[in-house]
């Protein structure tokens, strides 16, 4: 009987200590948006990585794995490296969130950002300057905005 109450009281701790040690989304959106205001866009992604996107609801999850896109690429132009592996699955990841609405009903925040990351991605980044590719995701996202 002891030992089934030490074991249970082990488990309950063990369980409690797991559970605040878990920081909640809340907590990591706020930090992973202020890394990201301050143009820290390697924290930022390191922070959303660490989300647990089993316990997020479809909004959230699309933020998410918006925001992992965005940063991955903005990370990767602060760098000196000539490898476009993360810009084409940045690109690749941008793009299917704004397939995933295609009904005007459907885009939300989310397809916005999408586009206007997209349309950084072709202008701003280093050996961007396609304004051609930039502006057909620039002008959804001013349209979406403009009907806000």
């Amino acid at each position: 009987m002891k030992t089934t109450a030490i074991s249970i009281t082990a488990l309950f701790f063990l369980i409690f200590n797991a559970f605040v040690q878990q920081p909640d989304y809340a907590q990591l959106k706020t930090e992973a948006e202020t890394q990201y205001a301050q143009g820290s866009y390697a924290r930022a992604n390191e922070t959303y990585a660490r989300v647990d996107k089993s316990k997020l609801n479809a909004d959230e999850l699309r933020w998410v794995e918006f925001r992992l896109a965005d940063t991955s690429w903005r990370a990767q132009s602060a760098t000196q490296t000539a490898d476009t592996t993360k810009y084409e699955q940045a690109q690749k990841q941008l793009e299917e969130l704004i397939k995933a609405a295609d009904k005007p009903e459907d885009r939300d925040l989310v397809w916005a950002e999408a586009h206007e990351s997209l349309g950084d991605l072709f202008w701003v980044r280093q050996g961007g300057m396609n304004w051609a590719l930039a502006w057909q995701h620039y002008q959804p996202a001013l349209d979406w905005w403009a009907g806000q």
